[in-house]
Parts: structure tokens; sequence; C-alpha cells
């Protein structure tokens, strides 16, 4: 009995370092979703992505979010490796205070990761990644980095837009669409935590998200088109647009260099070709820029 346990546990440990291994001389990447809907809630945390942090590889693709690293990893492997991308699930609640307490059970999670981090951020799980910054300050860590922070159609709100500027992310990325609809429509005024943000530093706030932040020299944000057609929110977590998210980072990195630059008083947009199979070459051809 005691010789089926050791050789039952043995196999355990070896399955789970296999699913859990990190290759440390490339950068993890980890998946926040955004807010999720009561009842859609229960479903999406039974069927398709539990709590906390979860390798790709144990998640599989079966669903919406565990497709999502395939779909990367089949673009660019070696930006995406399997073994080396994460997600994670957090409860999805509207509320400011949900999102700052999953920035603190992310930080938990991923403070010991001794490798460059990237973390791809989708909606209102874009603000669970800003919230890092206040979590970082709060615990004085200041070794703890984010090395870049891909934003997904994010709601700028009050709460969380200047941390930005934190000295925790060294890149942000942070594409969104003007015919996003849902990504301006968060009530961010109505809620206590607002109102208070707003008394301790006496700025306006508007009443409704807002699509960009202001400028600032690590950030690069674009407003994307698909065949020349505004995305919609959930666009952002389909193939046709994260299949090409690899190209657009490399195509972005390569357009600041050449010094397109967002300001106040500059917009710039990317053009994502409706061609189904599209390599990295041609599609920084047919990009264009306004």
């Amino acid at each position: 009995m005691k010789k089926i346990l050791f050789i039952f546990l043995s196999l355990y440990f070896i399955f789970y370092q296999y699913a859990y291994s990190v290759n440390y001389n490339k950068p993890i990447t980890i998946f926040l979703h955004g807010t999720l809907y009561p009842g859609v809630n229960f479903l999406i945390r039974t069927f398709d992505l539990p709590l906390g942090l979860v390798s790709a590889i144990e998640q599989g693709n079966r669903f919406l979010h565990g497709r999502i690293a395939y779909i990367l990893n089949q673009a660019d492997p070696e930006r995406f490796p399997l073994d080396n991308f994460y997600f994670f699930g957090w409860s999805g609640g509207i509320l400011p205070k949900s999102r700052e307490k999953a920035a603190y059970l992310l930080y938990e999670s991923i403070k010991h990761f001794n490798c460059p981090i990237r973390i791809i951020a989708h909606s209102h799980g874009g603000n669970v990644a800003l919230n890092l910054a206040q979590v970082a300050k709060e615990l004085r860590d200041y070794r703890f980095k984010v090395d870049e922070l891909i934003l997904l159609a994010c709601p700028v709100i009050a709460l969380t837009e200047d941390h930005i500027n934190s000295n925790i992310f060294k890149k942000i990325f942070s594409f969104y669409s003007t015919g996003d609809r849902t990504q301006t429509r968060d009530p961010q005024y109505l809620y206590s935590d607002t109102r208070r943000h707003i008394e301790y530093t006496g700025k306006t706030v508007p009443f409704f998200s807002q699509r960009t932040f202001r400028p600032c020299p690590k950030l690069v944000q674009r407003r994307v088109l698909y065949d020349r057609r505004n995305l919609q929110h959930m666009h952002f977590l389909y193939k046709p647009f994260l299949s090409r998210l690899p190209s657009l980072i490399s195509l972005v990195n390569n357009s600041v260099r050449a010094g397109f630059i967002n300001n106040s008083s500059q917009e710039f947009m990317l053009n994502i070709p409706r061609k189904r199979y599209c390599n990295a070459e041609l599609l920084v051809k047919r990009m264009v820029y306004f």
C-alpha cells in the first residue's frame, strides 16, 4: 500500500512540475479577463477559467479564454510559449474594491517569478493590472516590475489612470477602438471610491470611463481597425485580432523608434487587413497610419 501511494505521489509531483514549469530565460505572460456579469460569472468559473493563477497547459483550449494562449502561441511561439503562459482568474466584480482585491491576489501569485513579466489584460482586467502599482507601493516592494503591460479595450478611470506613471511598469501598450461603447460606459462617478478620490485630489472626473490615457513617455496608445472598421469590445478576445497582436506589438515598437508617438494633439490608427492568413511582413506592409 505504501509503495502504491509513493508511486502515485511521485507521478503527481512530476505532472505538477510539468504543468507549472517556467522557463526563466523567457518572459512569462499572464492574461487577465475583464468584468464578468452575474450568471455568466458562474459559468465561466465552472467551465472556462477558475479563480487564481492557472497555467495555459493545465487550462487547455476548450473555451474562449483558454484558446487565447493557443492563438497567441500559434501566431508567435517564440514570444508566447505555452509553458510560460498563465491565466489569472479574479471575481470580475464591477466595483473598484473588487479590482483592488484582485490586484493583491495577483501580486501574491506572481511576485516570486524571477523572470520578466508580461501582462495582457482585457477591459477592467487592465485596471486590476494597474492597481499593482498601488499594491507594490503599499508593500514597499521596489524590486517588483512588470516589463510589458498590454491593455486591450481598458476603460480609463480616475482611480487608476495615474498608475501608468508608476516605476513598476517599464512599457505599456494600450489598444482601443472608437466603436467600442462598453469601454466608455462604466459610471465611475457613482462609486464612493471615486468621490473620495475627487475630494482628496480636487480633480474633475468625467461621469463615465474614458477611452485614452493622458500622454506618458512609457505609454503607447493605438486605435485599431479591422478591415477599416471599428472593433467591438469582445472582438479583442477573438482570433482575427489576437492572431495579429504579436505583429501589432512589433509594428508599434518600430513606429515608436521612427517617432510616431502619441501626444495630446495626435492619434495614430492601425488597420488590420481582413486576409485570414497574413504573415507579419505582409501585415506591416498593409498597416495604415492616419
